[in-house]
C-alpha cells in the first residue's frame, strides 16, 4: 500500500508532465479523444489534485494553469498557434481537435495578433501575458478569449479584455472570469486587476460586480473596472 509521501511523490511526477504537455495541442488532442465523461472527470480529479502544486508554481513566476471545472480549459496561446490564426487558418481548421468557429476571434482579437506573436518573437517571458483560449471541454470548441495587455506595471497593475460567446449561458461566462481572475491573482506581481467594457454591456458589468470588481470611471461609451489584492479601495 502506498504511503502519502509516496502518493505526493507520484503526484509531483504527474505535475511534472501535466505542466509540460497540458499547453500544447497534443494535450488538447488527447482531452478531444476522452469519449465519456467517467474518463474526463478521472483527468479533471488529477488536475484539482495538482492545484495547489500549480499555484505554488506561479507564485514562483512559472506559467502554472488551473483547470478547476469539467467544462472549460483555459489556456495561453501558443506562438505557432496565433501565427496559424493569421498564415494557415484553413489548415488549422481542418487539423485542430478542437473546433475553431468561423466567429472567432473577434475584430479585436485578430487585431492584436501581430503585436502578441512580436512579443512572443521578443520574449518567452510574454507567454501567459498575452491571448488565452477559452475552450469548451464537452463540445471541444473555442468560445471565447482573454487578451492580457502586458506583464504587470511597476506598480502591479494589469489590463486585460474579454471576448466570450454570448450565446453561452452567464454560468460559463463567470466560470471562465473567475478562473482567470484567479490565476491572474496568483501572481506575486499582480497588485491590481483592470478592464474595460461598454456601459450597454450589462451582462458583463453584472458579471464583474459578482466578482468585485468596482467601477472607477466612464470614458464616453466604455467604463473601466478594477479590484485590487489587498482589498484596497
Amino acid at each position: 500500500m502506498a504511503t502519502v509521501c509516496e502518493n505526493e511523490m507520484r503526484l509531483k511526477h504527474i505535475f511534472k508532465v501535466l505542466q509540460n504537455i497540458i499547453l500544447t495541442a497534443p494535450f488538447l488532442y488527447a482531452f478531444s479523444c476522452l469519449k465519456s465523461s467517467n474518463e474526463k472527470s478521472r483527468l479533471v480529479y488529477i488536475l484539482k489534485k495538482v492545484n495547489i502544486m500549480v499555484a505554488e508554481d506561479t507564485r514562483k513566476g512559472g506559467n502554472g494553469v488551473e483547470i478547476l471545472t469539467e467544462r472549460l480549459l483555459v489556456i495561453p496561446c501558443s506562438l505557432d498557434i496565433a501565427k496559424s490564426l493569421i498564415i494557415h487558418r484553413k489548415e488549422l481548421e481542418e487539423r485542430s481537435p478542437i473546433v475553431i468557429p468561423p466567429v472567432w476571434p473577434s475584430s479585436l482579437t485578430q487585431g492584436l495578433l501581430p503585436l502578441y506573436i512580436e512579443r512572443l518573437e521578443k520574449s518567452r517571458e510574454a507567454y501567459g501575458w498575452g491571448l488565452w483560449l477559452i475552450i469548451h471541454a464537452a463540445e471541444k470548441k473555442i468560445i471565447g478569449d482573454f487578451y492580457i495587455a502586458d506583464k504587470p506595471d511597476r506598480d502591479g497593475k494589469v489590463e486585460f479584455s474579454c471576448q466570450i460567446n454570448p450565446s453561452y449561458p452567464e454560468q460559463i461566462a463567470f466560470e471562465a472570469l473567475n478562473m482567470f481572475f484567479s490565476w491572474l491573482s496568483s501572481q506575486n506581481q499582480v497588485k491590481t486587476v483592470q478592464t474595460e467594457c461598454r456601459i450597454e454591456n450589462e451582462d458583463m458589468i453584472h458579471l464583474l460586480h459578482k466578482l468585485g470588481f468596482i467601477c472607477r470611471k466612464r470614458e464616453d461609451y466604455y467604463l473601466l473596472w478594477q479590484i485590487c489584492k489587498n482589498g484596497d479601495v
